[in-house]
């Protein structure tokens, strides 16, 4: 039986990607039939391939393996031969391998979530702003930088969030507020209890004292607490009580 003869060839292939630029264009994408995919898998470019998928949305678990297999080929740890190329190319790759768990699994991609925890807070935050799920693990990285769990918080999780609030807490209770790091601390505190904040939080509170009183935080952020609780789970005389100016000493002072 004579073999059949493939549509496309390996040459076809190669003059295709030749002459596509490194972030395609969709509405380029879309003007290939849909089985060109297993083509671009077979003689190209498996990050090509990965593109031509998302826009088709045709899920390929073989296509899947062979971009995982390849990212650790490419930009494993145990490369460390990573220029500003291959940087430009991983974050590529990287930010493929979003979209496609958004656009073609339409949801988590576990099998290549270790490869979004090795680009760092942003990256999972892009991740799960995505497919708009949960992932504990990823999460629990993306604390590492509070700035964009702030972002998270609000942006994607819009409520509370226990962990969240366990180490912002923590930082806090350690900051001398000295750096403008730590005081950005008492903003992304503030905005969270103005948002999700509707009875008493205890544990703040003794936070909130510490802050010194010099910073123009310190009353924005009592007004503000106790705006959202008062009435509700503190007495009057817990209000008039915690209300009360704090004595000036020296550590505030310095």
């Amino acid at each position: 039986m004579p073999k059949k003869k493939e549509q496309y060839s390996s040459k076809d292939v190669v003059r295709l990607i030749k002459l596509l630029p490194d972030s395609l264009p969709k509405k380029v994408i879309k003007n290939f039939p849909e089985n060109l995919t297993p083509y671009l898998y077979k003689y190209g470019d498996i990050f090509l391939a990965i593109s031509h998928a998302i826009v088709h949305q045709a899920r390929s678990p073989i296509l899947e393996n062979r971009l995982i297999q390849t990212y650790k080929e490419k930009f494993g740890n145990e490369n460390k031969s990573i220029n500003s190329k291959n940087l430009r190319l991983k974050n590529i790759a990287i930010n493929r391998i979003i979209i496609y768990a958004h656009d073609v699994i339409r949801g988590r991609w576990k099998e290549a979530e270790d490869i979004i925890l090795e680009g760092g807070p942003s990256v999972i935050y892009n991740y799960l702003g995505s497919i708009k799920q949960s992932w504990p693990e990823g999460e629990e990285v993306m604390l590492n930088d509070l700035r964009i769990a702030d972002v998270y918080v609000h942006s994607v999780l819009c409520r509370r969030w226990p962990r969240f609030e366990a180490v912002l807490l923590e930082r806090l209770n350690t900051a001398s507020f000295k750096t403008l790091e730590e005081r950005e601390l008492i903003g992304i505190l503030e905005k969270y209890i103005k948002n999700y904040i509707s009875e008493r939080w205890r544990e703040v509170e003794p936070i909130i004292d510490k802050i010194p009183i010099y910073l123009f935080n310190y009353y924005d952020i009592k007004c503000i607490y106790l705006q959202k609780v008062a009435n509700k789970t503190m007495s009057q005389i817990e209000i008039e009580k915690y209300f009360q100016e704090p004595e000036l000493n020296k550590t505030q002072l310095t």
